[in-house]
């Protein structure tokens, strides 16, 4: 266990944070550590050292912490049938459960916090964990609201509803029903798939052996995996990009509260040629500049990113006024795509706040924090969604509906259709500009407001 910066001299009350394994909840969770720092708390997070990179650069306290990700996350197929009768014979898994809890617990008690805050998408097990321990928990969610609504569908679902329609109501609950369904069916696949050593399977023995049922406090009615019920939830993801919707005690839908920098001063030599370029480009020959990412979590969509990406190179031969630079990750290889037509510039990472500053708008998978990025910048979309499984597929439901740009599917769209939509939004520029800018105008009221610490606040206060 490794442990970076911890101060123990002044006393204060301390808040840990436990985001999930990704950079991208730790960037979205970052600007509230932020303001709770300036307001004198000591602010502590916990996880994976590589994901935590943002919190340790701005200074915060760490405490590196790695229990076995396919343990909590995952229940992958490399794992063989023998290895699954072993774990069922040994119970092997199960012990490493029991490790786990154990290890969590005596941090916890060391470092003593007067609040966690912790992901609802980590593993039900985290969170019966904290359900345990005698601290004041609240969760932080960076996906729109999870919960079902008359006429909100789930956020997995393309389906961009019409308010007080009754057709929309009957469609969104029969996308429920269906949603809820196929999650319990899932469920009980890997149940049988890992001869009950999957993670839920496992989590529920731990729940039996302390008396304690799943539903006990979790709900099964979700966009995505479970919910977590009786606890107060931080909605981080943008109030007012998400439909309508009445508002549920305990959550506070205090989004975006994001950290918008930009990193001009230490840029690459590779990337400031880059911005010189596109000035000049912009400049003297008046071209519009495209931006096309599909973010940083790409490993399992290999086949997606090589047949989409190709269709960009024939787009950008097609439409040689335009000028396409695309970032592709750290799991494509931008080889496939050579011979590079003359419009189109290939990078792996941009820091891409700066890039958006200098674009007309972004061909995106969808994620959250790309989203709010691009209304911050002021940039229309075009959203191909990567995964049906996340938050994507409604996001690109609200960018239509609140007319910040257009979307496709990333597979059955042609180049020729792809070209067309980005025509489209480039005929119709100004109408969705000016959506964005005033969606931007509403985020930033919302950004520069400090009622997440005066809610943190009374929840610590309430268990005093």
């Amino acid at each position: 266990m490794k442990r970076i910066g911890l101060n123990h001299g002044k006393v204060m009350k301390t808040i840990l944070i436990d985001p999930f394994y990704t950079i991208g909840h730790i960037n979205s969770i970052l600007k509230t550590a932020i303001l709770l720092q300036e307001y004198g708390y000591r602010v502590v997070f916990i996880g994976l050292e590589y994901s935590c990179k943002p919190a340790i650069e701005t200074g915060f306290e760490f405490i590196s912490y790695y229990p076995s990700f396919e343990l909590i996350n995952g229940n992958k197929s490399r794992v063989t049938f023998g290895e699954r009768i072993n774990n069922l014979i040994t119970k092997s898994r199960l012990k490493e459960l029991r490790t786990y809890i154990r290890d969590y617990s005596k941090i916890i008690n060391d470092l003593s916090p007067d609040l966690i805050i912790v992901d609802e998408e980590h593993s039900i097990l985290k969170h019966f964990l904290c359900n345990t321990i005698k601290v004041p928990v609240i969760c932080f969610q960076t996906m729109p609201d999870k919960s079902p609504g008359k006429f909100i569908p789930p956020f997995t679902s393309w389906y961009c509803p019409k308010f007080e329609d009754r057709r929309t109501a009957f469609l969104t609950q029969i996308l429920w029903l269906r949603k809820i369904f196929f999650q319990q069916v899932r469920r009980n696949v890997l149940s049988i798939k890992y001869l009950g050593q999957d993670s839920i399977s496992l989590t529920i023995k731990i729940l039996k052996e302390n008396n304690l049922r799943l539903s006990d406090f979790v709900s099964f009615e979700s966009s995505h995996k479970l919910r977590i019920k009786d606890r107060p939830l931080l909605v981080l993801s943008a109030i007012d990009f998400d439909f309508p919707r009445e508002n549920r005690s305990g959550i506070y839908r205090v989004g975006p509260i994001k950290e918008i920098k930009q990193t001009e001063s230490n840029l690459s030599p590779r990337f400031q040629a880059l911005l010189t370029k596109i000035v000049a480009l912009k400049k003297k020959e008046k071209r519009m500049i495209i931006y096309c990412s599909l973010g940083t979590v790409t490993f399992d969509f290999e086949s997606r990113l090589n047949l989409f990406f190709k269709k960009i190179m024939r787009v950008a031969i097609s439409n040689p006024k335009l000028e396409f630079i695309c970032s592709v990750g750290d799991f494509f290889k931008p080889e496939v795509l050579h011979p590079l037509p003359n419009n189109v510039s290939i990078y792996r990472n941009l820091p891409q706040v700066d890039l958006l500053q200098k674009c007309d708008f972004m061909i995106t998978h969808g994620g959250m924090n790309s989203i709010t990025e691009c209304v911050f910048c002021g940039v229309p979309m075009l959203v191909y969604p990567l995964s049906r499984k996340w938050d994507q597929p409604g996001n690109s439901a609200r960018v239509v509906y609140h007319g910040l740009g257009l979307r496709g599917r990333i597979e059955s769209d042609s180049a020729k259709t792809i070209s067309k939509k980005i025509n489209q939004l480039i005929e119709n520029y100004q109408y969705y500009k000016d959506n964005v800018l005033r969606m931007k105008q509403k985020f930033e009221e919302k950004n520069n407001s400090t009622e997440v610490v005066n809610i943190i606040e009374s929840i610590i206060n309430s268990h005093e």
